[in-house]
């Protein structure tokens, strides 16, 4: 990639702007589209409107369902649909900027390049200090949620509710009894496909790119702070628990150059859930 201007301020403003000391406004990619830096305004508006729907979604279709029966559909339907929605979302937004619906264009624009072999040194890393982070940040769920701006509702079923499921394997998922429900296998793939590459697409491939032309090196920070506490509101009681996740992610995508950095730190943990559910189902 270079940037446009002319041939004799090229060469120290890219130094500048890779060293993340004076970020870019645009760049050219492959020498014909044209990347704009993504204002904060608009970086507000990408992660807080999905955000925003998927809050609603929680707290108003949530204990409408749970009073008539069905915590699942009530769980469901904003987690998943409002996955599906960003997906979409993120390949209107790749068609809006004039790019070709052709495989090359879309691995160049959402840097689905194969990482290089050294950096799945810091991808294995990055996914391991997630886990045990979290693990020691468990704690912090108890303390937060016990302010009641930060309670967990009691129509929250596990896994999103640290109250619930405390069995091993779990009986119930997402309010559903598990023994005999096959169905919930499909089902987290279906979920696990549009909740990983929805979210790693539009946050990680359209946005962290554009969002580098205006913070250069602390691009990773402001991703993850808006995608931890603007997206993920409806699971405010776990800010604090969330945060190894929601910085290390961006952090290792912007490192490594590769979306599928992230698509793995971020995906195989979900995948391990179907670990956790699977002798529940069996019974």
């Amino acid at each position: 990639m270079r940037q446009i201007g002319d041939s004799k301020s090229t060469q120290p403003r890219v130094g500048r702007h890779i060293a993340g000391i004076m970020p870019n406004k645009e760049i050219r990619m492959n020498g014909k589209k044209v990347l704009r830096s993504l204002p904060l305004w608009q970086s507000l508006l990408f992660f807080g409107i999905p955000g925003a729907i998927m809050y609603f979604g929680f707290y108003v279709g949530g204990p409408y369902f749970a009073e008539r029966g069905n915590v699942f559909i009530g769980t469901a339907l904003p987690l998943t649909g409002t996955c599906a929605l960003i997906f979409i979302i993120a390949l209107v937004l790749f068609r809006l900027e004039g790019n070709e619906m052709t495989w090359p264009s879309f691995q160049e624009r959402f840097r689905l390049h194969a990482p290089k072999k050294k950096d799945w040194i810091w991808i294995i890393g990055v996914f391991f200090a997630i886990q045990i982070l979290e693990a020691i940040l468990v704690f912090s769920g108890i303390s937060l949620k016990a302010i009641p701006f930060f309670r967990v509702p009691d129509f929250v079923p596990f896994p999103i509710n640290p109250d619930k499921g405390t069995t091993i394997p779990p009986t119930e998922f997402l309010g559903v009894v598990l023994k005999g429900a096959w169905w919930m296998i499909p089902y987290w793939f279906v979920h696990l496909f549009f909740n990983i590459f929805g979210e790693e697409f539009i946050w990680r491939g359209y946005i962290l790119p554009r969002q580098e032309l205006s913070y250069g090196k602390w691009t990773w920070i402001i991703n993850g702070l808006l995608w931890g506490f603007l997206f993920h509101a409806f699971m405010k009681w776990n800010f604090i628990g969330m945060l190894p996740e929601i910085l290390l992610t961006p952090w290792i995508a912007q490192k490594t150059k590769s979306t599928w950095a992230s698509i793995f730190t971020h995906g195989i943990g979900n995948l391990i859930i179907l670990g956790v559910i699977l002798p529940g189902i069996i019974g």
